[in-house]
């Protein structure tokens, strides 16, 4: 969809039944723009005419294990036979490699093997189902990267290669876990309530119904917000706790709690359309927590795009508009998703034709590029400068640095990034693999040396509010007249115009807007917070595909470009198949927060929970004998599908009872061997990450010393090149560590840079964060 919206002409290639999704809400926004044909690779009469396509294509992107892909002759030394040209990405379950490689997968198993479950906090006890495609949709915009990534390497005149990621890899690139043995305890002190880690970082109920969330991250917020509240003196009170610290990081759950209850009493007083007024003349960071179909009439929303396509069933369907916007080479929805099979004939004759012309589908590239040197990473010596703080626009640097870029991390002297500033563990993570550098941009010598470096620059990333980097001299419409080949990333909470532009914004506020939170509370009626930084992590992801194919566009047209996404663009992609126009009212999680329906979702056993996810009438019948439970398939209210939906709430109550009699051990032993997907729901998963067989099977864990810290362990990896190897990123830079160097690699003297950091304009730390 993505590649689509941007440009690319995507043929889908489907069975004769058509492939799953289709029987998804989701499918009318995930396949629009696509021409779809009906072909059988396994099929002799149709496997000539799937060759024809192969030999002409730029890229394949398909599901297939390894296994599988070789079974169906589409795996990529094959395919590059026929085309070397060809760039060909796999995104499966777990990876390329390790015990479950081959092995068919669910997003709700994936979710509950590494952790997502467990840390997901509902409104009745144990795990949640995460409700949300969440890593199907990081996996999709990992293999976005990956594609682009390798037709940057491809350039004009080289040969394509193999990218493979999965949706295991995306559980990583969705959150970015962190071990250390010192690291316990840095970060905010976290609460298991589903409406929000802390009182001044959760949703409450306002007087009129209605719900709004908070998202203060620094003291000054919190400030801000008692003021607001009026809630002055009560906090005060619970202050002369030396446990009450800035009122961000209180640790005992008591008094954690009568601060929760203090902020609900005082939000109870009024509704939302006076607490809103108050807030936003306070600057206080909040949103509305909105159900997912309001997100289409919002006017921040229709600012960032809102797309209405002519479905052929379904008729005029408004749903988001392109995630990620290119201002020179704008993306756009050019049509709806198609019916079954619609372009089959059309696409086959094209082949035909082509096939005896020699023709391909378009000329590719104007002969600027070479490609990549193979055996580098896909993006050596391309040079990023990042002005960033927290997560979404590091993350993006950090995945550029793991595609090989250089990326340089610029942060302010006096203490860094926010999350440096914090003691977050998650800055390690998000700074892995860049140099780094501390410089004062608020001084005109600061400024000075920002420009230098962004004449240098091949891609500058930047998080701040909107009118913050011209402030500092940073700006676009500045620095395109010094560099007009650079591209130039804006990652904003709700977009860089419109009606909620100058509003601070963070993760769960982007969330609540889209509809996130009241989705995943489901039944509830309640919202839930999402326990991990999906739309964060979701927002890096569409930041870094955009950057990528504004590079590939500059190979074409010389020129750079301005990128630009948000945080609420990346919540309406996590949840675009509950807000497009006929998607089903509430496709929720079950009524007790544990899964859609009774064959898919999580159950509590005599030791911990497990999921089970049994998808076909054989996985069903394969279920009931593993449970001893064989009468159940010939129930009559069991039976057939359409019975079992319509006694769900039966069904689920038999099935806990009877998994409530064994061990999740047991019973994961058990139904392995009937055949029926399942997976152990992991308790604890972000503190043991490094231990996973998958993950070391991947290769996916990095170790550095860290000053003060000790041995730390991070995630990479998520992404396989075959010819083009990505590395493990360098360790986490010091605050300002590589000051020095890189200054004198925009021609500063020793002197200059010696009286710069004299004067504090520059600085460096030997520690990872400056002493508080």
């Amino acid at each position: 969809m993505l590649l689509a919206d941007n440009g690319a002409r995507v043929i889908k290639v489907e069975p004769p039944g058509g492939t799953p999704e289709r029987s998804e809400p989701g499918h009318r926004v995930w396949d629009r723009g696509k021409e779809s044909i009906v072909l059988d690779p396994r099929d002799a009469a149709d496997r000539p005419k799937l060759e024809r396509l192969l030999a002409r294509a730029d890229v394949l992107l398909h599901g297939l294990t390894a296994a599988g892909a070789r079974a169906l002759g589409l795996d990529h030394d094959r395919c590059a036979q026929m085309n070397s040209r060809l760039v060909t990405c796999a995104v499966t379950g777990y990876g390329p490699d390790g015990p479950l490689s081959e092995r068919p997968w669910r997003e709700a198993l994936v979710s509950a093997r590494t952790g997502r479950a467990a840390g997901q906090y509902g409104w009745c006890p144990g795990p949640s189902h995460v409700a949300l495609p969440v890593l199907s949709v990081g996996a999709a915009l990992l293999a976005v990267q990956g594609v682009v990534a390798a037709l940057l390497a491809r350039g004009s005149g080289g040969r394509g290669q193999h990218v493979a990621t999965s949706v295991y890899a995306a559980a990583f690139a969705m959150s970015t876990p962190v071990v250390g043995g010192t690291l316990r305890g840095e970060g905010r002190a976290w609460s298991r309530r589903p409406q929000g880690p802390s009182p001044f970082y959760g949703a409450f109920a306002c007087a009129d119904g209605e719900w709004l969330h908070f998202g203060c991250i620094h003291p000054e917020f919190v400030r801000r917000a008692t003021e607001a509240l009026g809630i002055g003196e009560d906090v005060a009170e619970l202050a002369r706790d030396p446990e009450f610290g800035n009122g961000m990081r209180i640790r005992p759950e008591p008094l954690r709690e009568q601060l929760f209850e203090v902020v609900a009493r005082a939000v109870r007083r009024r509704p939302y359309a006076e607490w809103a007024r108050i807030l936003e003349a306070a600057d206080v960071p909040f949103a509305p927590v909105r159900q997912p179909h309001q997100y289409l009439d919002d006017p921040q929303a229709q600012v960032n795009g809102v797309a209405e396509v002519r479905d052929p069933d379904a008729g005029a369907v408004r749903q988001i508009g392109p995630p990620v916007r290119l201002l020179d080479t704008p993306g756009q929805v050019r049509a709806g998703a198609p019916r079954l099979g619609e372009h089959t004939h059309a696409v086959v004759e094209e082949g035909v034709r082509d096939a005896t012309s020699g023709a391909r589908w378009r000329a590719d590239g104007d002969g600027r590029s070479g490609g990549r040197v193979e055996g580098a990473p896909p993006l050596a010596g391309l040079r990023v400068l990042e002005i960033g703080s927290l997560i979404a626009g590091p993350m993006a640097g950090r995945f550029l640095a793991d595609l090989g870029a250089d990326v340089v991390k610029l942060e302010p002297p006096a203490g860094g990034d926010i999350a440096r500033q914090n003691r977050s563990p998650a800055f390690l993570p998000l700074s892995a693999g860049k140099r780094g550098i501390a410089v004062d941009l608020k001084r005109p010598e600061g400024r000075e040396v920002g420009r230098r470096l962004a004449r240098r620059a091949d891609v500058i990333i930047e998080n701040m509010r909107p009118g913050a980097a011209e402030r500092l001299g940073m700006g676009w419409d500045e620095l395109r007249a010094l560099h007009p080949r650079l591209v130039y990333c804006h990652v904003t909470a709700y977009g860089s115009r419109g009606p909620y532009a100058h509003r601070p914004g963070l993760d769960p506020l982007a969330g609540a807007l889209a509809g996130v939170e009241m989705r995943q509370g489901g039944a509830a009626g309640k919202p839930a917070y999402l326990h991990f930084a999906a739309v964060d992590h979701a927002a890096a992801l569409l930041a870094t595909g955009g950057i990528l194919m504004a590079l590939l566009a500059r190979e074409r047209t010389g020129r750079g470009q301005r990128v630009e996404t948000s945080l609420l663009d990346a919540a309406a992609l996590l949840n675009a198949d509950a807000i497009s126009d006929h998607a089903p009212s509430s496709p929720v999680p079950a009524r007790r927060q544990y899964g859609p329906h009774a064959l898919h979702r999580l159950y509590g056993t005599a030791t911990g929970w497990i999921c089970v996810a049994a998808g076909s009438d054989q996985q069903w019948r394969s279920l009931c004998g593993a449970l001893g439970l064989d009468e159940l398939a010939t129930d009559a209210r069991f039976a057939a599908a359409s019975a079992r939906a319509a006694n769900d709430e039966a069904l689920s109550a038999l099935l806990e009872c009877a998994f409530k009699e064994r061990t999740a051990e047991a019973w994961l032993a058990a139904l392995e061997a009937a055949g029926v997907p399942s997976a152990p729901v992991v308790e604890d998963y972000e503190d043991r990450f490094h231990l996973d067989p998958e993950v070391a099977a991947n290769d996916m864990v990095v170790e550095h010393e860290v000053a003060g810290l000790g041995t730390v362990r991070l995630p990479h990896r998520w992404l396989r090149f075959s010819m083009t190897p990505t590395r493990p990123p360098s360790r986490p830079p010091l605050l300002g560590e590589h000051t020095r160097a890189v200054l004198a690699e925009i021609d500063y003297a020793e002197a200059e840079i010696d009286a710069l950091r004299e004067r504090g304009v520059i600085a460096w730390e030997a520690a990872w964060v400056s002493a508080p």
